[in-house]
């Protein structure tokens, strides 16, 4: 068991970093940078975002999935691991389930109110509002941060976790 929660731990690892990396990228440098050079053709830098944020939705459920196992597994392996591990199996459920409803809820609205506003033809009977379009905008935006801010917690919790395993080892060795 011990040897699967360190193959685990590497996997968390690279998950969290590329979970952080993915987020960070999404969030300070492309929608910034799309918006700006887009500024004037809302269709294309809709349809572009739109793609990322959908491919990196489907990583990011692929990436919860693996923290949340990897926290789980160190649990088993390790049943005396503290308030800290809990709390990191809490919020890697939290980040799997906000992951969950931008994949499946928000981008699904966003991108039906995004086409609704460009063709100016209402899909679901009702007319979409740019204000509201917006304020969805904003919700996503801010589970997106949330994730972001949960997912760094991660890697704290990732880090506090290894050195109290490489400190318990290095006492063993000593007596």
């Amino acid at each position: 068991m011990v040897r699967a929660q360190r193959i685990f731990a590497g996997i968390e690892l690279f998950a969290l970093a590329l979970w952080s990396g993915g987020l960070f990228f999404l969030l300070f440098i492309a929608l910034p940078g799309v918006g700006h050079v887009f500024a004037a053709d809302a269709g294309t830098s809709g349809k572009l975002l739109s793609s990322w944020f959908s491919r990196f939705g489907s990583l990011e459920i692929i990436l919860g999935l693996a923290i949340l196992t990897s926290n789980f597994v160190k649990m088993v392996a390790f049943p005396k691991t503290g308030e800290l591990q809990r709390a990191a199996v809490f919020f890697a459920t939290m980040m799997l389930l906000i992951a969950l409803a931008c994949h499946f809820s928000v981008r699904p609205q966003l991108d039906e109110m995004h086409s609704e506003l460009l063709n100016n033809n209402p899909v679901s009977g009702k007319q979409t509002s740019a204000s509201g379009y917006r304020l969805l905008e904003k919700k996503h935006l801010a589970l997106l941060r949330t994730n972001l801010v949960f997912c760094l917690f991660m890697i704290y919790c990732f880090r506090v976790f290894e050195e109290r395993k490489i400190q318990s080892i290095i006492n063993i060795m000593k007596h």
